[in-house]
């Protein structure tokens, strides 16, 4: 297991957690593919071999995502996923071995999952909860795909398809 860089596409969510700083926070513009790849290579300078590609969680509704997914030259945005991931993956390879992505973009459909299978070898999924009564907290209020019921809807689509996950609960 290697180290991990994380290259932040986008602080735009559908959501609004009670705890996540992502909707306050100001987020640049998509990033282009050779300024992923650039940010990979600092990361390979400092001993990373995966690069985890972040953003919030279905945000491929967003007008803003979708102006800018198109202005980059894709038509939507597994696509531009797509094309990082696949660049990432035909890079230079670093001293430390090779590059390669790990998606942390939230839950997709079974076809997008599918798309993205060949080319993206690991996703990360985190469920957000045991407990189904936290969904009338503040934490999870205006989150509905934070349920378990939800997050095991994506994890089992993502085995299904064969996409290797990164899962786990949070705690605190």
């Amino acid at each position: 297991i290697g180290q991990a860089y994380q290259i932040v596409l986008s602080h735009r969510c559908a959501y609004s957690c009670g705890y996540c700083e992502f909707p306050h926070t100001p987020s640049p513009q998509l990033p282009s593919k050779s300024t992923v790849l650039r940010q990979a290579c600092i990361g390979q300078r400092q001993g990373a071999n995966q690069v985890v590609l972040t953003s919030g969680s279905a945000i491929d509704t967003h007008n803003e995502i979708i102006t800018a997914v198109r202005f980059l030259g894709y038509s939507n945005w597994v696509n531009y996923l797509y094309s990082l991931c696949d660049a990432l993956l035909k890079g230079k390879k670093g001293p430390h071995g090779a590059m390669f992505p790990v998606l942390d973009v939230g839950g997709l459909s079974v076809f997008e999952f599918r798309k993205l299978r060949g080319i993206c070898p690991v996703m990360r999924l985190m469920l957000h909860s045991a407990d189904v009564t936290l969904q009338n907290q503040m934490a999870h209020m205006n989150a509905r795909h934070k349920t378990p019921s939800q997050c095991l809807k994506f994890l089992e689509s993502m085995g299904r398809v064969g996409i290797a996950t990164v899962t786990g609960i949070r705690v605190g």
